[in-house]
């Protein structure tokens, strides 16, 4: 699976001069703009990217994508946290990892949140302080996602029509009653669209939908149940 898995202790921060490209493969290559236009269906306006890459390793996100401008230029890091911030320990390692992208690839870092529960939410929204009272050293902003401004996508073909906004649904939406009905219209979705244009983003967000339901028993079943499984590749193939 592609998505990224998080981090153990800390560790120094390696060269800025290693370039990250060997790690990354493109995403969305037929509609680069598809997570921006998701974004903005949530009032949030980011830049429109020339090329979406999704990285192999990074700084201990779930997800790590490269929105590169039009000619590979200068971008922007898109990072998803599917743990809401739960824990002074989580939210506290947020600094050091929006920094450590910042050293390695040398790309200003956007921060998604994605939470199961309103009250998570809003304290995942911060902002977040690093510093004495007089003097804040770090401030730490981040995009926090949950229940009460991702909106319901109960049907498989308004799922098909955003996938991502359909998966932040499902991840936001698992711990609430209709939880297991937005599941399954994003698993009809991403069956829908597993030979189409989109089919490169399919196991990126299964997997980042499981990680993100992970800790929810009941969600977690369903998922486990509905996700579309990994195609094989022919033995001669």
């Amino acid at each position: 699976m592609e998505a990224l898995h998080r981090d153990g202790p800390p560790g120094p921060l390696p060269s800025p001069t290693r370039s990250p490209q060997h790690s990354a493969r493109p995403l969305c290559s037929d509609d680069p703009a598809l997570l921006v236009r998701t974004f903005r269906t949530l009032g949030v306006h980011l830049p429109v990217p020339g090329s979406v890459r999704l990285l192999r390793r990074g700084g201990g996100f779930d997800l790590l994508l490269r929105m590169e401008r039009p000619g590979g230029d200068g971008g922007y890091l898109l990072a998803l946290d599917t743990t809401g911030g739960n824990g002074p320990d989580r939210q506290g390692s947020w600094g050091h990892q929006l920094t450590r992208l910042y050293a390695i690839h040398r790309l200003p870092p956007v921060l998604v949140a994605l939470c199961r529960d309103t009250g998570t939410a809003r304290r995942a929204a911060g902002p977040l302080r690093i510093g004495t009272p007089e003097w804040a050293a770090l401030t730490v902003r981040r995009l926090a996602l949950g229940p009460h401004n991702v909106p319901l996508v109960l049907d498989p073909v308004a799922a098909g029509r955003d996938l991502p906004l359909a998966a932040f649904a499902a991840i936001t939406h698992s711990r609430q009653p209709h939880g297991g009905a937005v599941l399954s219209a994003l698993a009809a979705a991403l069956k829908s669209a597993a030979d189409g244009r989109y089919a490169d983003l399919v196991p990126v967000l299964a997997e980042l939908v499981a990680t993100g339901v992970a800790e929810e028993p009941r969600a977690a079943r369903i998922w486990h149940g509905l996700a579309p499984r990994p195609r094989r590749r022919p033995r001669n193939a």
